[in-house]
């Protein structure tokens, strides 16, 4: 049609489109479409043809459609069985005798698809179905939010909240000013000024985030203007660096603007991984998707336990590093907090795989700060090993340490596809996050992986995994499903499972990782040899590790022999020397360990998300730390001290009150929980912020076990003391927090 492709001028008619919604009317474009290689009449008019644009519009209609129905997917209503659900009515109809209009590849596809989803057991069916459901559900929310819950909006919160709204929740940086402009080079890059007074210094960005950038027009919608995907690449209390996805040739719109605004985006293709990953379970070998549902129990050892030697190692390590190493199909190592499974486990795991084995190992993790982990521990194994390992990633989430080990770094000075082949070949040892690792698949083409470690798998949801495990020999997983679980938008009714066949493989919940499915599988089925837990921790001091012992650990947790230097260091007692003029406040820091003290509600509080009370008395308690380590002729570190609090409101509270005490922001680390699991510090403050009675729901993270995931993650975050200030006619009501105050308040 007028010499447009089709798809092309239908393309062309939705531009069209959004133009008009816009800017309202106001402009009325002429639509051409450039074909810049062709010789003949390379401009070629595209007309604004209702009638297609209209039928465009109900193809978009549909595919919203279809993604409500497989959200309607549910797993947690017997009386409705997953066989029965709309997406199971949706995917019984992909075939080609359903859609005889599908040609070419994407006939194959669907003819592939059918065949696949037609032959599967009704256990696999029931399985891909409720994620499937759970997936979408996830991708809805992450568009559109959660109406009525602390103004979520999700994507469409960029349009639908206000500037104040997204002021209030630390979700926009206003009011930049644009001080240099290279958008129009590459890389792309724009440097802004914080605007004094208006910029909010506390807004929740951090280095390595994705984001939208657009212009500031007071009264307009974000939408009236451009809007640009950017990165993060710096961050501070004076300016702010982005990097453009491409470069601008057309300046009219920075030449122009002066303030603009930085907004959070969303990445489609975290969730499009997870669909993939799904399908590519559903393709893996029978014996692999038994093992990953729980259907078939992972297989004996069959060669004796590798001789160990390695220095520093305890007992307990030793012995589970030789089950692991021995395991042929999966181990799945349980490691509280501080117990090594990170810089003791994982290292030597590598250790002895590089040394007696001529295997290639993939190590992932969740985040980049724990891959970051990964690389310091295994170059603990020696400089050489350096010479053998790549990592995969972008060099803005990586620490400078490891940015000469990133892949683009390592084959910058190549310049053929042998040459890159042959390095891709000859390195033994990958480390990256899940989702990086999920964006450079190829690698799976190019070379052979045996063996695949994954560090904070209990923070990894199902179908992160599950396309990804099916490709190695053997997979060692590593976590703790006591500390905090990922993050999941839909309620736990929304991702629960009351499907008795998914139930018997464990599946209660989906927002469970799959490291805890299979170690509670383990557990009930007795696999003894193919699981494992860590006890021994060299982080907490005895008094503060008590607590979370009892009530998280099942007593399971001890702390390092006496014959050791930290095992003597976690029985020590107390030896600050007392401030001349102590307070009583001094005083009880320099006699325990673990203090609880009461502070009133803040009625005071616009939101009930800030409690000024905690925040003086925090003031108070930093000063007397830094009194107490003078006296006793000790240095107190920028982290030394971490505060931790559950909103972003309070830790600007918190900042403002140290502000007026004189105290800088650098002298303390201050976060929430969530931003605080996987570190330690010698003091951990936690502010508990409760000035109501609903806010225990939001405070309280229980586990099925009915542990508080976190109130665990702050209490183990400590090695010498904890402070923790809170409401206690309010937190009484919780049995956990009575039973902390019972036990803190009970002198030793």
């Amino acid at each position: 049609m007028y010499g447009i492709g089709a798809t092309h001028f239908t393309q062309t008619l939705l531009y069209d489109l959004l133009i008009q919604s816009a800017f309202q009317g106001k402009i009325n474009p002429k639509n051409y479409i450039l074909y810049s290689g062709e010789e003949n009449s390379p401009l070629r008019y595209a007309p604004r043809i209702k009638a297609q644009q209209y039928e465009a519009l109900q193809v978009r209609n549909q595919l919203v459609s279809i993604e409500r129905q497989l959200a309607a997917a549910f797993a947690n209503n017997p009386a409705e069985p997953l066989e029965d659900s709309s997406a199971a009515l949706l995917f019984s109809r992909l075939d080609p005798a359903h859609q005889p209009m599908w040609k070419g590849f994407a006939q194959k596809d669907l003819q592939a698809f059918s065949e696949l989803y037609r032959n599967l057991a009704p256990l696999e069916r029931r399985y891909f179905l409720a994620f499937t459901g759970f997936i979408a559900r996830e991708h809805l929310l992450a568009k559109r939010g959660v109406d009525g819950v602390d103004g979520t909006q999700g994507q469409a919160g960029l349009w639908l909240n206000s500037l104040s709204d997204k002021e209030a929740s630390y979700d926009v940086l206003s009011h930049l000013k644009l001080v240099e402009n290279h958008s129009g080079e590459s890389p792309a890059l724009l440097v802004f000024a914080r605007t004094p007074g208006k910029t909010n210094e506390l807004a929740n960005f951090r280095k390595g985030d994705i984001a939208v950038l657009y212009p500031f027009t007071k009264g307009k919608s974000p939408l009236s203007n451009q809007i640009f995907k950017c990165t993060l690449l710096e961050i501070d209390q004076q300016r702010v660096l982005v990097r453009l996805r491409n470069p601008q040739f057309n300046q009219r719109l920075f030449e122009e603007q002066d303030i603009w605004n930085i907004e959070h985006d969303l990445l489609d293709n975290n969730f499009i991984t997870q669909y993939r990953a799904l399908y590519a379970l559903l393709q893996a070998p029978a014996q692999k998707r038994g093992l990953l549902l729980g259907g078939a129990g992972p297989r004996k050892p069959d060669t004796p336990a590798p001789a160990l030697s390695y220095p520093g190692m305890t007992e307990e390590q030793s012995a589970v590093l030789q089950a692991a190493l021995r395991a042929p199909d999966y181990f799945l190592l349980w490691g509280p907090p501080g117990t090594g499974k990170t810089s003791v486990m994982l290292r030597y795991m590598v250790d002895w795989i590089f040394h007696h084995t001529e295997e290639h190992i993939l190590l992932l993790a969740y985040t980049n700060r724990a891959v970051d982990e990964i690389c310091e521990a295994i170059e603990q194994i020696g400089p050489f090993i350096r010479e053998h390992y790549i990592r995969i990633g972008s060099s803005v989430a990586t620490d400078p340490r490891f940015e000469s080990q990133l892949l683009d770094a390592q084959i910058q000075p190549i310049s053929t596809r042998q040459g890159i082949r042959d390095l891709l070949e000859k390195r033994r040892i990958f480390v990256g996050t899940i989702a990086s690792f999920a964006g450079k698949q190829e690698l799976m083409t190019l070379k052979s992986f045996q063996r695949v470690i994954i560090d904070e798998a209990s923070q990894i949801l199902e179908p992160m995994l599950t396309g990804i495990l099916p490709h190695f020999k053997q997979f060692i997983l590593i976590g703790d499903h006591k500390q905090l679980p990922a993050v999941v938008a839909q309620d736990e009714r929304s991702s629960a499972v009351a499907d008795p066949e998914l139930q018997k493989i464990g599946l209660v919940n989906m927002r469970n990782s799959l490291f805890e499915r299979l170690y509670k599988q383990c557990i009930q089925h007795h696999w003894d040899w193919a699981y494992a837990h860590l006890s021994f921790q060299g982080r907490m001091h005895e008094e503060i590790m008590e607590f979370p012992n009892r009530y998280f650990y099942e007593n399971q947790l001890h702390i390092l022999p006496p014959t050791s230097d930290p095992g003597r260091s976690q029985q020590a007692s107390l030896s600050y020397v007392v401030p001349e003029g102590a307070s009583p406040l001094e005083e009880m820091l320099c006699r325990k360990r673990v203090l609880f003290l009461p502070t009133p509600g803040d009625e005071e509080s616009p939101t009930g998300k800030t409690n000024v009370h905690e925040a003086r008395k925090l003031v108070e308690l930093v000063k007397a730390f830094g009194r107490i380590y003078q006296a006793s002729r000790m240095a107190l570190h920028s982290h030394s001290i971490g505060i931790i609090t559950p909103y972003r409101a309070q830790i600007a509270q918190i900042l403002s009150c140290m502000g007026e005490a004189g105290i800088p922001p650098g002298q303390m680390t201050i976060d929430t929980v969530e931003r605080y699991q996987g570190g330690a510090r010698d003091i951990i403050l936690i502010s508990l912020c409760t000035n109501g009675a609903r806010q225990l729901d939001s405070l309280v993270s229980l586990s099925e076990e009915g542990v508080d995931r976190k109130l665990n993650v702050a209490l183990t975050r400590a090695r010498q003391h904890v402070v923790i200030l809170g409401n206690p006619d309010l937190l009484s009501s919780n049995e956990t927090y009575r039973k902390l105050m019972e036990e803190v308040n009970s002198e030793r």
